[in-house]
Parts: structure tokens; C-alpha cells; sequence
């Protein structure tokens, strides 16, 4: 809106009188004229009012200023714009990852349903062989059910021929005969009675093999299922972190070893494992009894039949999915109480235990055994650990002992 143009207020006011002086010298000019006086400020204004170029100038200077603001707000809605754009973006991406995790929990959740209905068609089945017993026992029913009658009917028979015994000696010849007849109906009845005792007999024996044979095939397909759609756990890395001699706690002329096995295990099945635990104990072997294998394999039976029973499980139970791994890392003591656990100036560590889990189409534990023997490497030699003699743990290794004697 230009408003250079417009006319000051007082040069209004003062156009306006110069109007009127002029209106009032039109008006006397019967009298004498005498010369208006001209007004000196707003002549002297219009004399210094700026030209049209100066005029525009100032208007594209406010132009310019409103223009600048406008700029100013269209870079702020731009950047606003970019920030919301990026914030969609990430959440897009955690929505996709949401997506992906949905779609393998959909999958597990398929396995166990498949497993379900294996399942429910083999309870099916022997529902039907069930059937088929009580069939059997159905008509055993009717069969028995004739014969009662059958024999009542006799016995009512036999009740009206003692009437007519009774009636008069005269008719006991008729009565005698009629007793024969009687006697010759019985015994067709009890042949046909033991007739259809063993039909019974032979169709009990039919029903109790076709059971037999729906029971084993049921044993077999749980078997099958139990081998390819379940979890299967196993030691795939193990390792020493830490390794030293102790004195020992009970005798003072004899050495204690503490040390730290790290074990990570694996669930290789095509189903969930859920409260798995690590049940491990370290021992040393005492060649005055046994051998290292011999003794491992019973202390390990023990360890497991008992559950962990006086050793503190390792850890708390957890699930692992197929193909998940759980990592396992803890410390154990243990003194030589006995020379006998001395062989020339060596110590033979035996680390066994098992791995503990379930899962849901099974109602029973299972168990995975492992049995590994502590060894060190002397001069780049590996061998039984020298007895008190400090070594590095990145020298110490497991070695799998390869004869696992709890598998489930």
C-alpha cells in the first residue's frame, strides 16, 4: 500500500484555507481586490516532496523486509517437515523389525500346533480301537441277554412239567417224556450258549491284538516325533577363562585348584527348550580306585539321576529357542584331599554334568550329558595338569572325553 502520495494532515488543513481564501477573494471581488497572501510552509513542502523514483525505492525497501520474513518462516516449515520425515522413518523401520519377530513367533507357534494335531489323530485312533471294544462288549451283552432268556423260558418249562407231575400219577409217562424233550432242549441251549462264548471269546482276542497293534504304531509315531520335532541341546564351545593353585583348605602340606570353565550350549532341535539348567562338578580323578573314565562315568549317573541334587544348579533356568545359545560361566573349587588323586606329579581335572530341559509335547525331563577332562600345555605339550606348578589359563583347554553316558 503506497501512502508516499497522500498529503500531510496539515497541508490539508492549510489547502483547505487557501480554498477558502480563494472562495472569499471570488466572493469579494465587488469590493476592491487585494492580493491573497500565499502560504509560505506548504509551498515550501511541495517545493522539497521526494521524486517518484525515491518513492518507488522506499516502496521495494518495506516490500523487501516483508519478503525476508516470509523466507525466514518457509526455511522453518522446511526443516519442521524434515524432522517429522526422519522420526516416520525410524519408526517404520522398528514397525518392520516388530514384523519380522511376529513372523518367526508365528512360525514356532505353527511347529507346535503340527505337533498337536500328530498328536490328537493318534488319540483318534485309539479312541476308535475303544469303539470297536465296546462293540465287542455290546454284542458279548446281547448274547448273554438271549441266553437268560432262553434259559428262564426252560425253567418256566420245566416248572409247568412238575405241575402236571403233580396232577395225577396217571400222566407221569406223558410227564417223563416231556421232561426228556425238555432235557434234549437244555442241552441245545448250553451247546449254543458255549458256541457263542467262545465266538465272544475269539472276537476279545481279535480286539486285544487290533489294541496291541494300534499301541505300538502309536509308540512308533512318538518316537518318530520325539527324534525329528523336538529340541536337542549340546556343548558347542568350551573353554578355561582363569586357572591357579589354592593351598588347601584342609591340609595344609597339600594344594587346591580354582578354576573357571566357560561353556556355551546350543538347542539343535526344531522346537523350544524351556527350564533348561546346567547341572556341572569337578572332580579329581584318584587313579588308586579307578580310571579318569571309569570314574566319570559314575559320578556323572549320580549327578544326573539325583537332578543336581547337593550341587547349586549353574544359573537359572531359561528357554532357548532352535538355534539359540545360552553362554555359561562359573567358578569351582576343589582341594586334593587324597594321593591318590597324585599320579607322578600330576592332577587329572575331570569337569561332567548334563544340561536339563523340557518341552511342551513332552511330559518328561531330558537330559544331555558331557564329560571333559582339564588339560594343560607345558612347552607347547598338552598333558595332565603338574601338580602346584603355575600355569597361564590361555595354556589349559577341554577336552571332550567323547563316551556321554546321559542322553535323552
Amino acid at each position: 500500500m503506497i501512502q508516499d502520495d497522500e498529503v500531510p494532515q496539515d497541508d490539508q488543513q492549510q489547502t483547505g484555507e487557501s480554498k477558502d481564501n480563494l472562495t472569499q477573494g471570488v466572493s469579494s471581488q465587488e469590493a476592491p481586490p487585494s492580493a491573497p497572501k500565499p502560504n509560505s510552509n506548504y509551498e515550501e513542502r511541495k517545493r522539497h516532496k521526494p521524486g517518484f523514483v525515491v518513492r518507488m525505492w522506499h516502496i521495494y525497501r518495506r516490500n523487501k523486509r516483508r519478503s525476508l520474513r516470509d523466507i525466514s518462516l518457509e526455511k522453518a516449515t522446511v526443516f519442521f517437515t524434515a524432522v517429522i520425515a526422519v522420526c516416520t522413518g525410524i519408526q517404520a523401520c522398528i514397525y518392520w523389525q516388530q514384523k519380522g519377530i511376529m513372523q518367526s513367533s508365528g512360525q514356532q507357534t505353527d511347529k507346535i500346533i503340527q505337533a498337536a494335531n500328530i498328536q490328537a489323530g493318534a488319540a483318534g485312533r485309539i479312541a476308535d480301537a475303544s469303539d470297536k471294544n465296546a462293540a465287542a462288549a455290546d454284542r458279548f451283552a446281547g448274547a448273554a441277554d438271549g441266553i437268560n432268556s432262553q434259559s428262564r423260558a426252560a425253567a418256566e418249562a420245566m416248572a409247568e412239567q412238575v405241575k402236571k407231575l403233580q396232577a395225577g400219577v396217571s400222566e407221569t409217562h406223558d410227564l417223563a417224556i416231556a421232561a426228556g424233550k425238555q432235557a434234549d432242549t437244555s442241552k441245545t441251549i448250553a451247546e449254543k450258549a458255549i458256541e457263542q462264548a467262545q465266538a465272544t471269546n475269539n472276537l476279545a482276542a481279535q480286539t486285544q491284538r487290533s489294541a496291541g497293534i494300534s499301541f505300538n504304531q502309536l509308540q512308533v509315531m512318538q518316537k518318530q516325533f520325539e527324534t525329528s520335532e523336538r529340541p536337542w541341546m549340546s556343548v558347542v564351545s568350551s573353554s578355561v577363562e582363569h586357572f591357579d593353585f589354592l593351598p588347601s583348605s584342609s591340609k595344609i602340606w597339600l594344594w587346591g585348584l580354582n578354576i573357571q570353565p566357560r561353556m556355551i550350549i546350543k538347542n539343535v532341535g526344531n522346537l523350544p527348550a524351556v527350564n533348561v539348567r546346567l547341572i556341572g562338578d569337578i572332580f579329581l580323578a584318584n587313579w588308586a580306585k579307578y580310571t579318569p573314565t571309569t570314574e566319570a562315568r559314575e559320578r556323572q549317573k549320580k549327578l544326573c539321576s539325583e537332578g543336581g541334587s547337593g550341587v547349586v544348579a549353574i544359573g537359572e533356568p531359561v528357554t532357548i529357542v532352535p538355534s539359540g545359545t545360552k553362554e555359561y560361566n562359573f567358578v569351582m573349587r576343589r582341594d586334593v584331599d587324597d594321593e591318590g588323586e597324585i599320579l607322578r606329579g600330576m592332577v587329572t581335572p575331570v569337569l561332567v554334568g548334563c544340561i536339563t530341559y523340557e518341552y511342551s509335547a513332552s511330559m518328561t525331563s531330558h537330559q544331555t550329558g558331557f564329560i571333559f577332562y582339564v588339560y594343560g600345555r607345558y612347552n607347547g605339550t598338552g598333558s595332565n595338569l603338574l601338580y602346584g606348578k603355575p600355569i597361564l589359563a590361555s595354556d589349559m583347554y577341554l577336552a571332550d572325553a567323547g563316551d556321554v553316558t546321559v542322553t535323552n
